[in-house]
């Protein structure tokens, strides 16, 4: 028998092995790690030059019938460049032009005068003059500055097309004292003879007409605003004025228009709506125009959500409702822009499975029927993310731009999934924490990186969209006719508005829906649209052409273990961030070859395939069929 010092030592050296052995392998890694990463960056590097001389094709005019849009644009440029010219220094050069919807004044200050101030000057008196909407100021270089506001055009005209009194009130900030006058909303200034009244902040529209945000001098509330409300109605000749609240402040909504706008009977989408790539280059220069479909508004504009300003987007709709045929177009519009698409599904239902199936170009994955395969859906998404984050910053220090394509995670009855495994056990709530952590984490991010979440569920429940994931899902779309509970959920801070509109649906029209969009300040506007769809027929076969002539980025899955492996009888699919061994540690496998064809020796793990044995999870032994 050994004496105790010797078994002593004897343990202390396999100890030793054993952690060299880690110490090993974890520095293994670490080098694969960055051997990895050396070779993306060489790949982004080498696809340089025809990244830059890349020319996708691009979005033509939208569809539909033309609006007066450009004209109130017009205007609001008019009057920006006499507001900010006299406070411009002498030698200050100023371009002021319309782009579309947006209105930009690039400002460049003498050479030695500071932009920043400049800018500060011109925003405030911008604010000051109290009907040309926000702008922001964004640094162009040097002490060069441009002066920008987005989505301008239909404000001016919701107020001018209402006659004269509320064009006036619009246009002419010294006519508005009359209107506060006559409604009681003046109260008593610090200085005698002077009278404090409410201030436009920010002119928009809704489906119903012209909208105006008020700031109210102290002494005046809301419901102070509400009592006015006929006062108001005769001063601007609006019969159905309304008032609702955006936070604090009152919101006068003119409601003009007839609540049942009337939508084109079907509202195919065409390719054309849309920047297409046709090779990897060109995939990285689109995909800053990467926009999100939605459908059509009454007026026959189109809704296209730019993900580079309003990214992540929530969709929720009952059985019936259309939601399907809405995340199709999402899907399809996502594929032929190039990104790449991963499709998780939480009840494993047959409408993405359809999809999935579908072989579509640009669907890189279909997660679905187990606990790993989800959580390892949202962790790609991550993992992805934070590649990105350490490529850009490795080729911002060579002074390379990095310009990333789109990813698009689609996880259907994302809602219902978690909130299932929230009231289910220690572990599985710990797993929900990790995923919904990661998650969060997405939608608040990742924008940048052109990483992007799109939530799909019947049901929105609170639990699976806590306060902070549910405020970065910047577009929410309720398809078919809101219930309580959606608005109750979704449009809390704005449920009046959204009531408003949510009356207007008529639930038996498929495919008619809410959208809610907030910007980069938190203000949520709140409209109706009619979802696309393409009959079959020329329209289905155009898209189908243009998602088949997108390029085909390389398919993934998760290598799962087989045969004697640790999990390998199937028991893995329960793998969860919590367990051990966890979903984490499964590896990602390419499905196709470099050519884009699928791999045969790894359609096994291809959910898609015919060929997928993931193994199956032991059933009851007491359980006795019947037939």
């Amino acid at each position: 028998m050994p004496a105790p010092d010797t078994v002593d030592a004897s343990e202390q050296d396999d100890a030793e092995i054993e952690a060299e052995r880690e110490r090993a392998a974890q520095k293994d890694a670490a080098e694969a790690q960055e051997r990895a990463l050396q070779v993306e960056a060489e790949r982004y590097i080498d696809l340089l030059p025809e990244i830059q001389s890349a020319r996708p094709l691009p979005a033509q005019t939208t569809q539909g019938p033309e609006t007066p849009r450009l004209s109130g644009a017009d205007w609001v440029a008019d009057r920006l460049r006499r507001v900010i010219e006299p406070i411009a220094p002498a030698g200050t050069q100023l371009a002021v032009g319309v782009v579309g919807e947006t209105v930009a004044a690039t400002v460049q200050p003498p050479a030695g005068v500071k932009g920043r101030p400049i800018a500060h000057a011109m925003l405030a008196a911008i604010e000051q003059q109290g009907n040309l909407g926000g702008f922001s100021a964004v640094r162009a270089g040097g002490n060069v500055f441009t002066l920008r506001r987005d989505g301008v055009g239909a404000t001016v005209d919701a107020w001018a097309s209402h006659g004269r009194k509320a064009g006036t009130f619009h246009d002419d900030p010294e006519s508005r004292a009359a209107v506060w006058d006559a409604a009681g909303l003046s109260v008593p200034g610090s200085v005698k003879g002077k009278k404090r009244r409410p201030k436009c902040t920010e002119f928009s529209e809704d489906p119903r007409g012209g909208n105006v945000v008020l700031e109210l001098p102290g002494g005046l509330t809301i419901e102070h605003v509400k009592r006015a409300r006929a006062a108001l109605r005769q001063s601007l000749n609006a019969p159905d004025l309304e008032v609702t609240e955006r936070g604090v402040r009152p919101v006068l909504h003119l409601n003009t228009k007839r609540v049942d706008a009337d939508f084109p009977p079907v509202n195919p989408m065409s390719p054309t709506l849309f920047v297409r790539p046709r090779t990897t280059a060109e995939r990285h220069v689109a995909a800053k125009d990467f926009v999100l479909p939605l459908g059509v508004r009454g007026d026959g504009s189109t809704i296209l959500v730019p993900q580079a300003a309003t990214p992540h987007m929530a969709i929720f709709g009952g059985t019936g409702s259309g939601k399907t045929t809405l995340v199709t177009a999402l899907v399809d519009a996502a594929c032929l822009q190039g990104a790449s698409v991963l499709l998780a599904d939480g009840r494993a239902g047959k409408d993405l499975r359809q999809i999935a199936l579908s072989g579509r170009n640009g669907i890189i994955g279909y997660c679905a029927g187990s606990q790993a395969s989800l959580h390892r859906a949202v962790q790609y998404a991550h993992d992805e993310y934070r590649v990105r984050q350490v490529l850009q910053e490795q080729l911002q220090r060579e002074g390379i731009e990095y310009q990333p394509t789109p990813l698009v995670l689609v996880f259907d009855e994302w809602g219902s999934w978690l909130h299932t495994l929230n009231g289910g056990t220690k572990e599985q709530k710990a797993a929900a924490e990790v995923t919904r952590t990661r998650m969060e984490q997405l939608a608040a991010e990742a924008r940048e990186l052109k990483v992007f979440v799109v939530l799909v569920g019947q049901h929105a429940y609170i639990s699976a969209l806590p306060g902070e994931l549910r405020g970065n899902l910047r577009t929410q779309v309720v398809v078919g006719r809101p219930d309580d509970k959606h608005l109750a959920a979704l449009f809390a801070d704005q449920r009046a508005a959204a009531t408003q509109v949510r009356d207007g649906i008529n639930p038996q029209i498929k495919g008619r829906s809410l959208v809610a969009d907030v910007n980069e300040e938190g203000d949520m506007t709140i409209s109706m649209f009619q979802a696309f769809f393409n009959p079959p027929g020329p329209a289905a076969e155009a898209m189908e052409r243009a998602v088949a002539a997108a390029p085909r980025p390389r398919r993934i899955s998760w290598r799962f273990p087989r045969g004697d492996e640790l999990g390998g009888d199937g028991s893995w699919q329960d793998w969860t961030p919590a367990t051990d061994p966890s979903s984490d540690t499964l590896p990602v496998q390419i499905l196709d070859l470099p050519d884009g064809t699928p791999d045969p020796a790894a359609a096994i793990y291809d959910p898609t395939s015919r060929s997928y044995r993931p193994g199956r999870k032991p059933l009851s032994l007491v359980h006795a069929t019947t037939n």
